[in-house]
């Protein structure tokens, strides 16, 4: 949780500037959301990472997601090889100066909470309190979602576009 005060808000709008979070280096997949609204991405091996983004005033839920996309398994240097972040945490711009976020409190989750609830299985699924989208609806990042479809007539493999 980061306070902004109204000082910070009015500092930010005299200079037209917004407070930035700026990472030193993240891996593989990397998302930062500001009150439950994705705000930055990032996709790479070890990418510097500088995200402007847009406080409230008061109380604001800042979330660092980093997801690994597979890591080296055998081979010559295997300790060196990790994923996530690496470095300094930090949000500059602020009336105050920088707030480093590299020492704070960080939870570590392997796993997604609909995976350890089931969700994949039919069973499970069905005891879900699931929430009818309409077509227009805009989609989460953090949503499990769930459709029904008939499947092709066969027994090729079948790929499913996630994509829309």
């Amino acid at each position: 949780r980061i306070h902004v005060s109204n000082d910070d808000i009015k500092f930010w709008k005299e200079r037209n500037i917004s407070p930035t979070v700026m990472i030193d280096s993240v891996r593989d997949v990397f998302r930062v959301s500001v009150n439950g609204k994705i705000a930055g991405s990032a996709i790479g091996q070890w990418v510097k990472f500088v995200q402007p983004v847009q406080f409230l005033e008061g109380y604001n839920d800042l979330l660092l997601l980093s997801q690994a996309m597979g890591l080296q398994n055998s081979g010559a240097f295997i300790e060196k090889d990790g994923a996530g972040i690496r470095g300094r945490i930090k949000l500059t711009g602020f009336k105050n100066g920088d707030i480093d976020l590299s020492e704070s409190l960080w939870t570590y989750q392997v796993g997604l909470k609909g995976e350890f609830l089931n969700f994949y299985s039919l069973e499970e699924s069905e005891k879900a309190d699931w929430t009818k989208l309409s077509v227009d609806a805009i989609p989460s990042t953090f949503t499990w979602y769930k459709a029904y479809f008939s499947s092709p007539d066969g027994t090729d493999p079948v790929a499913i576009n996630l994509g829309s």
